[in-house]
């Protein structure tokens, strides 16, 4: 996971944003990616993305994005697939 800097930390706090709430939308950000972008298990993506685990993670994704990760990346790949088909 790329870290975040003190500028970026600063300008969402700027917009009114907590330091907390800024590093979980980072995380949540570089789990999507991870969860369409590899094979990685999600308890895998969970501590690269600064999680302590699959149940860490879980509650907060489902939260933010209204399903779980597994069901993230299984909508991300059938998108992918009905777009590739499209072409």
């Amino acid at each position: 996971m790329k870290n975040l800097t003190f500028a970026v930390v600063a300008a969402m706090a700027a917009c009114g944003w907590t330091v907390q709430a800024a590093i979980v939308n980072h995380r949540l950000k570089a789990a999507c990616e991870k969860l369409r972008g590899t094979r990685l298990s999600v308890s895998r993506i969970a501590v690269l993305c600064g999680f302590s685990s699959a149940n860490r993670l879980t509650p907060v994704f489902t939260a933010r994005y209204g399903m779980s990760p597994r069901a993230y990346r299984a909508s991300a790949a059938q998108r992918t697939r009905t777009h590739s088909q499209a072409r």
